[in-house]
């Protein structure tokens, strides 16, 4: 399986067909290989295939990147194994450690490897036997390219890679019912919220100028109106408020100023009364 198969021009020249390189990491290219198998959520090829990423070879040590398993005897039933490789380094580095692929040919029916743009891979140093397969050339198709086809063969499936598969099959299913177990309960809970909730009609801009009204008077006064734990409530301030406006209202030689004046002649002759009364009047107290 590791001899080295000098592929010719044929594939060149498909690589040379390929978009420019994608920056894609192992798990968007995974992405891109259910969609090519199974399409997205709800589509006719849903059922088709079973798919698994990260599944562990039988030997307990190597995992394929992503297996997928044809369901469809229509189809052709097959176990395709796929090798993903996002940049030259890391496709050299599986040249020179070939185990991994090793430990997983026994039981697929193609091995195939694949990356983001053929580019990564040289002719010449795609293994006999492994298909090449690179991302749709349009992000809105959902069929990969397949730049060289592998080989065919009848894989060996012993129980225990089959029954590691239903059980992977099995969690894979039970997370998606909660998925949607979930997804539908937020869903409902969020359409009740919207059905009891009043709708809000967004605020116009004299109400707004009001509430920036209000926050400056709060900020004078030095607390919430409204608190009645405060110094002062709304009807004190108001009280207040119009008291000033009478004052404004009245003639030019009764402004603040003189009212500041004559007030304060008035407290200097209460103080010379209080001075006087205990003399005049001993006996009475002034309420």
């Amino acid at each position: 399986m590791t001899d080295m198969l000098d592929l010719g021009t044929p594939p060149a020249k498909a690589h040379s067909k390929t978009a420019p390189p994608r920056d894609l990491n192992a798990r968007a290219m995974c992405e891109l290989l259910e969609r090519h198998y199974r399409g997205k959520d709800g589509h006719r090829d849903q059922d088709s295939h079973a798919t698994f990423r990260e599944l562990r070879a039988p030997d307990q040590v190597h995992y394929a990147d992503f297996v997928a398993v044809s369901l469809w005897s229509s189809r052709g039933l097959a176990v395709d194994v796929h090798e993903i490789k996002v940049s030259r380094a890391d496709w050299l580095t599986e040249l020179a450690k070939p185990s991994k692929a090793e430990a997983w040919w026994p039981y697929s029916t193609r091995f195939w490897l694949v990356v983001p743009d053929a580019s990564i891979v040289k002719a010449s140093e795609l293994p006999e036997g492994w298909g090449l397969m690179v991302p749709p050339k349009n992000a809105n198709h959902r069929v990969m390219q397949k730049l060289v086809k592998p080989a065919v063969r009848t894989p060996v499936l012993p129980l225990e890679l089959l029954a590691r598969m239903l059980m992977r099959g099995r969690d894979e299913e039970k997370r998606r019912l909660e998925t949607a177990t979930h997804e539908a309960f937020v869903k409902g809970a969020e359409q009740a919220r919207t059905l009891t909730e009043p709708a809000r009609a967004p605020m116009t801009p004299a109400e707004r100028e009001r509430l920036r009204t209000l926050d400056t008077l709060e900020l004078i006064v030095g607390s919430p109106i409204g608190n009645w734990n405060s110094r002062y409530n709304a009807r004190q301030i108001g009280d207040a408020i119009r008291w000033l406006e009478t004052v404004n209202k009245l003639p030019t030689n009764y402004e603040l100023a003189n009212l500041t004046k004559v007030a304060e002649k008035i407290t200097a002759t209460v103080e010379e009364l209080g001075k006087l009364l205990p003399e005049v009047a001993p006996n009475r107290t002034v309420g």
